[in-house]
């Protein structure tokens, strides 16, 4: 049975859009090739070219594609000025927890520098679940009673946990809850599994030659 709280895809776009999807190779360092700086100076991901125009910033792309493309129901990204304010609210709560979980994790340097994971910041992981598992108290999504582009933005960056295997969600009672209702998106597994799996074996196996 369908949770009626998380829009079918053709609910929630365009049924007539169609995208050109590029991968961009960061191990390799793609993004600082000519022709992708040429669209993002920064030399980061993701970027979007729709015609003429060109977008950065993740979250930007999405509030966009939402507002053009987006169904009249607004499921996602709601015009209703305190709904919509909610949702970006917790786009920059979604872009804390990256940023502590980063910190963390230690990515970029465990793969290019030979460090480690930082250990000495996990009690800060643990804050930002604490305050997520605040915020979910009294609803089912980050935003509200529906699935929003802030749920999207929150759940790839707890992801990044998974690297790591941590299992502390137990803690954590609403996001632990929370997670589950998640993974019921009907693209969950076709947008992280791959991704988040190459990921870890990247990690993984950077982590192990430090190690040695």
């Amino acid at each position: 049975m369908r949770n009626e709280n998380i829009p079918e895809v053709h609910e929630a776009l365009s049924p007539n859009l169609q995208c050109d999807v590029e991968t961009v190779d960061l191990v390799a360092g793609e993004q600082f090739s000519p022709k992708y700086l040429e669209i993002h100076p920064q030399g980061k991901v993701p970027a979007l070219t729709d015609r003429d125009f060109t977008l950065i910033e993740s979250r930007v792309i999405a509030a966009y594609l939402c507002n053009k493309y987006g169904a009249a129901e607004e499921t996602l990204y709601p015009s209703d000025p305190e709904k919509r304010a909610k949702v970006d609210m917790m786009l920059y709560v979604g872009e804390w927890i990256l940023i502590e979980i980063g910190s963390y994790l230690n990515f970029r340097n465990v793969i290019f520098d030979g460090e480690k994971t930082r250990k000495e910041n996990l009690p800060k992981v643990y804050e930002v679940l604490k305050q997520l598992d605040n915020y979910l108290q009294n609803t089912i999504f980050v935003a509200g009673p529906n699935i929003t582009i802030a749920d999207f933005f929150a759940i790839s960056s707890l992801l990044c946990l998974d690297i790591v295997d941590f299992d502390e969600y137990g803690k954590f009672p609403k996001v632990f809850e929370w997670i589950k209702q998640m993974k019921q998106f009907p693209y969950f597994k076709e947008c992280h599994n791959s991704g988040l799996f190459k990921q870890k074996k990247i990690y993984q196996d950077a982590l192990r030659k430090t190690s040695k």
